[in-house]
């Protein structure tokens, strides 16, 4: 079997490495690796998230404790301050508008 790359001089440059024109072009085959491996991955995630669902190890009940990432994403969101000053005129406007 010849070697993948060959040694050769291109353009005054020694130790240049070509590809062996003797060999058939492999991007077919990688191709289908990569779709596969994708759709693995997929397949993977998919039957992953409906054993977790219908284990019960996610909670869908609306009084559930929230979760540490959902804690911290809130306080992160949180900082910002509130562009409407909390004032009695402001409330009561806001309930006339209903």
């Amino acid at each position: 079997m010849a070697p993948a790359f060959r040694l050769s001089k291109f353009s005054g440059k020694e130790n240049c490495f070509l590809p062996n024109p003797n060999l058939p072009l492999r991007g077919d085959v990688m191709l289908k690796g990569i779709l596969f491996g994708v759709t693995l991955t997929m397949g993977i995630v998919l039957i992953g998230g409906c054993f977790l669902v219908n284990s019960g190890l996610i909670p869908a009940n609306a009084d559930a404790k929230p979760g540490r990432l959902e804690t911290w994403m809130a306080k992160t969101s949180l900082k910002e301050q509130n562009p409407v000053a909390l004032t009695d005129q402001n409330l009561l406007g806001q309930m006339d508008r209903k």
